[in-house]
């Protein structure tokens, strides 16, 4: 049985034993509301399911997009959170989709916003390189007139050890 055939398994067991939706939240079969955080490392939420001594790791997502809509579509479908927001599992929020519909999910406004912190990193690259053309400048200076390392209070070996990895470093 494949990964997801399993944990479609694990979801339908859950829901047998009692598993449901009330309000919007997640009730355990133990009849205990799901209080859990994220615990993937890309920010889902996630259940682990226990029956007959197995148990999968299921994305919360899937379980209430289960329990209120029924059960995907097609193999292919998995839960896709509408505004993107990855811990946002109401089940207004979430819908089936296949992983091509998933990933054209992306908003315009996501987009911008990957792109202005691209820009803000180029920026940023950009601002430490002038920085560090004017430290080798400095050093440069310094290394020419020991009289600066002497008031400074640094040998001029130290300052050619500072130089040769200033010029190594980028």
């Amino acid at each position: 049985m494949s990964a997801k055939g399993k944990n479609n398994y694990m979801i339908e067991e859950a829901i047998k034993a009692g598993m449901r939706l009330e309000n919007g939240q997640l009730i355990l079969a133990s009849g205990r509301p799901y209080a859990g955080k994220p615990k993937s490392r890309d920010g889902y939420h996630v259940i682990t399911l226990r029956r007959n001594g197995q148990s999968v790791n299921v994305n919360r997502a899937r379980i209430v997009l289960w329990l209120s809509q029924g059960a995907p579509p097609s193999p292919q479908h998995e839960a896709d959170h509408i505004n993107g927001i990855r811990q946002d599992d109401r089940p207004e929020n979430l819908r089936w989709a296949t992983q091509a519909e998933n990933q054209d999910n992306i908003s315009s406004d996501e987009r911008t916003r990957r792109a202005v912190a691209m820009r803000a990193r180029h920026d940023e690259i950009k601002q430490l390189k002038a920085s560090h053309a004017e430290l080798l400048a400095a050093l440069e200076f310094i290394q020419n007139d020991p009289a600066y390392s002497h008031l400074m209070g640094v040998t001029l070996a130290t300052v050619q050890r500072a130089l040769t990895k200033a010029k190594g470093s980028l």
